[in-house]
């Protein structure tokens, strides 16, 4: 239990582990659950959101990696000390204004030396998602795919200026969006500015618990 304080969580009201054969386990607790891997190593976490939503924090390693460049350019950032590199990729669907949203966005900050950042946004991919969030009520077969839609490329670039704008500072280096899954429910476009926004604060930002960072920007709660 101690290496669930790799994900920042304080709450783990009958927190249960369960092994699995191939020395992996899942804690259990009273507001969702998180994988391990037989190392440790947080694989995935779920919780649930209020009023009506699920997020996941993924570890990237456990996605495929988008290819193309859909979208690239360069900002100005800071002249900083070296910094650890970041990755962290969020899954949501919630219920917001008369509709379900879904998406799943993952970035990845590397640092460099020098007074740009460079941001990259990745799109192709294509194969189905197993065990994804993309459901509603009246859609329970959901799916979802990799890939981020044309028509959100937009979406991510500004998601990214709007939680830049919150860091204050930018380090130098590079910012790549290298994982996307959407589904076939909700504003595709709405969902992923805000996990950009979200994602660009936490790799970028000061640490902080994700779920906290994205319920402060979508406007969510979760039952602590």
């Amino acid at each position: 239990l101690d290496r669930l304080n790799r994900v920042g969580i304080e709450e783990f009201l009958n927190a249960q582990i369960q092994p699995d054969p191939d020395g992996t386990a899942v804690v259990q607790y009273d507001l969702g659950h998180v994988k391990l891997d037989c190392d440790g190593r947080v694989r995935m976490h779920q919780l649930l959101l209020e009023p009506v939503g699920t997020s996941r924090r993924w570890n990237p390693a456990e996605l495929p990696a988008l290819r193309g460049s859909a979208a690239e350019c360069v900002v100005d950032a800071k002249e900083t000390d070296p910094r650890p590199d970041a990755s962290v990729a969020i899954e949501l669907v919630a219920f917001f204004h008369g509709a379900f949203w879904y998406g799943l966005l993952g970035a990845v900050f590397t640092w460099a030396p020098g007074d740009c950042l460079t941001l990259t946004v990745r799109a192709d991919g294509g194969q189905p998602m197993a065990g994804s969030l993309a459901w509603a009520p009246r859609r329970p077969e959901g799916k979802a795919a990799f890939g981020l839609p044309e028509e959100c490329v937009g979406s991510v670039v500004r998601g990214f200026g709007a939680g830049a704008a919150k860091v204050g500072d930018l380090p130098g280096g590079s910012l790549s969006f290298d994982y996307a899954a959407y589904g076939n429910v909700g504003p595709s476009t709405d969902v992923f500015h805000g996990l950009a926004a979200v994602l660009t604060q936490l790799v970028l930002g000061q640490p902080r618990p994700w779920y906290i960072a994205l319920c402060d920007e979508l406007g969510l709660h979760y039952d602590s």
